[in-house]
């Protein structure tokens, strides 16, 4: 599980990204939803995938 302040912190990344892509007209914006979503739910599946998750395996 991501700790706080990753979670705010990726929350603004995701948003700052989307804000750029619409700005700019870009479909690059789209991917500020990565991001956003991992803030939202607390999993990052590339932690666990680097086995760096704090969250126990089952």
């Amino acid at each position: 599980m991501l700790g706080k302040k990753s979670r705010i912190f990726r929350a603004f990344l995701g948003v700052f990204i989307i804000a750029l892509g619409v700005h700019f007209g870009s479909w690059w914006g789209a991917l500020g939803i990565i991001p956003l979503f991992v803030a939202l739910t607390g999993v990052c599946p590339v932690c666990r995938f680097l086995q760096r998750c704090r969250i126990p395996h089952r």
